[in-house]
């Protein structure tokens, strides 16, 4: 301390000491804001970068066309950034189900001449003449058919017992069977290349599937508008495979056309307004009719009108895509089923016959 002072006396004594020393304090404050400065400019120089390296929404939506910009329209008004894929692929290739127009299995032994074309189940076993053997007939409109990738037939089924089969899909080149009276007795005969096979095992039922997309190809070019189809179990089993028939009011037989068109599309409500529609079975029929129809006709009244436009009677739908309508109090004639919705009508047409 004593020292410090004795160096402050020495600087106010001696006028060349005193301009050194300011000399001194101004160069250290030199130093000090020249460090100040750099280090100012190296951050300004840093957040440029970092400012600059940012892509404005004009070149991301230039070079990114799942990039898009919006404004919300709040108070505060602030723009907004939305990230979406580049691309919202949905496939256009769709599946169609067709329901049997006829279906019955037959029996040999002593139930031969004995109609089986009017139950909920289709049955198939391999067993002798005597024990019975059983066969499954099928028959679709493939007058639709049209532009597709992949056919499939599709059985709800299962075995009565704990076994396991192969059951093959046979060709049935005759088309004039009817449901209501074949019997082993007058069934139309098969061709013996197997189309298809699926094995059914256990007493769980569920879907099977056999892959008939070649031969409704080469039916549908020879100029082919329906397809009969015969089921026959490979084993012998004493036990039964049970099929749900289209009589069963739920898991009915399905042949699965999927369409062979595909594309990257949104599908917009206009294009599923054009894809509604309504089907019904069996036409003709006497006492009741199966309806399925697409989702939207829900809770939508189905109106039953002879040819003359007189209402006959209103149905609501309220199932969820098929539902079982009774047309025992109609007369025997043509009527016409309409569903309105969305300002369209949709029609079928039904032959009552008594």
């Amino acid at each position: 301390m004593q020292r410090k002072v004795a160096d402050f006396k020495l600087l106010t004594m001696n006028p060349l000491n005193l301009l050194t020393y300011k000399r001194n304090c101004f160069e250290r404050i030199s130093h000090y804001f020249t460090y100040f400065i750099f280090i100012s400019i190296s951050v300004f120089i840093t957040f440029g970068v970092a400012k600059a390296q940012e892509i404005s929404p004009e070149m991301r939506k230039a070079s990114d066309p799942g990039y898009i910009t919006g404004t919300d329209t709040s108070a505060s008004s602030a723009q907004t950034d939305h990230r979406l894929p580049s691309a919202v692929p949905q496939s256009l290739k769709r599946k169609f189900i067709l329901n049997p127009i006829a279906d019955a299995y037959v029996r040999s032994g002593n139930n031969a001449n004995i109609n089986f074309g009017n139950i909920p189940d289709l049955v198939t076993r391999n067993n002798t003449l005597i024990k019975g053997i059983y066969y499954a007939y099928l028959k679709f409109d493939i007058s639709s058919v049209n532009n597709f990738s992949s056919v499939k037939l599709r059985l709800y089924g299962r075995a009565d017992k704990n076994i396991s089969t192969s059951v093959n899909v046979l060709s049935v080149p005759s088309e004039t069977w009817k449901e209501n009276i074949i019997s082993w007795n007058n069934k139309p005969g098969e061709q013996n290349a197997i189309l298809a096979t699926a094995n059914i095992s256990g007493t769980t039922a569920q879907y099977y599937e056999w892959d008939l997309t070649q031969h409704i190809s080469n039916l549908r070019n020879s100029g082919a508008t329906s397809v009969s189809l015969m089921l026959k179990n490979s084993n012998t089993t004493s036990g039964l495979i049970h099929f749900n028939s289209v009589e069963n009011p739920v898991n009915k037989p399905e042949l699965q056309i999927t369409s062979s068109g595909s594309s990257t599309v949104l599908i917009t409500k206009s294009e599923i307004e054009n894809n509604l529609s309504f089907s019904i079975y069996p036409n003709p029929t006497s006492n009741y009719l199966q309806l399925r129809y697409s989702p939207e006709f829900n809770n939508h009244k189905l109106q039953v009108m002879d040819m003359n436009g007189r209402s006959i009677k209103t149905i609501v739908l309220t199932g969820t895509t098929t539902q079982t309508i009774s047309v025992y109090d109609l007369k025997e004639g043509t009527y016409l089923l309409n569903i309105e919705i969305n300002h369209k009508r949709y029609t079928q047409r039904v032959v009552i016959r008594k």
